[in-house]
């Protein structure tokens, strides 16, 4: 497959979006988080993969977005969680390539997916993005998206972390922020990614 930064030279890459949302609207849940369902409800988290890649997506995101392991019950769960998101995500790639009506030439690409980390500090931050990542790398993520972020907390030090590991990784951040670009942390979006950028770890940084 193409390597994702010579595909972007001259390539819009459509992700796709609102899995969370998607998925609220297909199962009758009182509580729980989405990430759960990869262990409760592995099936209908894989269809909504195809159903993605079937509509054209190009970039395909592991439901994970709060696998952190203060949310979910634990670093053992927050490991299962993660490591069955992106077996999901390969494993839904995999059935939508044997479709007959499926491109053979569209890349896809599988990005390792996380929200904004909890916790009260930048190191508090930095420590639980580290500690997903960490879990993304053991499974064999090479992409990864830090997403709808609103400071830039921890990031860069889990881009560095991430770069350690794995020199070949491309590390993605989109920012989240209201009309007047500013986030609801007050932070603005251009001096956010600017900051990220100029770390040297970031591959890419924009708004979603």
């Amino acid at each position: 497959m193409t390597d994702i930064r010579e595909y972007l030279r001259d390539h819009v890459l459509i992700f796709d979006g609102a899995f969370g949302t998607y998925y609220s609207q297909r199962i009758d849940q009182a509580s729980g988080s989405c990430e759960l369902a990869n262990v409760d409800h592995p099936d209908l988290v894989g269809e909504i993969h195809r159903e993605y890649l079937i509509a054209g997506a190009q970039a395909l995101k592991t439901n994970t977005f709060g696998a952190y392991a203060s949310l979910v019950g634990g670093p053992e769960k927050q490991a299962e969680i993660i490591w069955k998101g992106l077996s999901l995500a390969e494993e839904a790639l995999r059935d939508y390539r044997e479709l007959d009506s499926a491109p053979a030439n569209r890349p896809v690409y599988i990005f390792a997916d996380l929200g904004p980390a909890p916790g009260d500090t930048p190191e508090q931050k930095a420590e639980q993005y580290i500690q997903a990542a960490e879990l993304f790398l053991q499974a064999g993520a090479k992409h990864f998206l830090f997403e709808t972020q609103t400071v830039t907390d921890g990031l860069v030090e889990a881009a560095r972390y991430i770069k350690k590991q794995r020199p070949d990784a491309f590390i993605l951040v989109s920012f989240g922020v209201l009309p007047d670009g500013y986030s609801t942390a007050g932070q603005f979006y251009r001096q956010m990614i600017l900051e990220v950028l100029e770390s040297g770890y970031v591959d890419l940084a924009g708004l979603n």
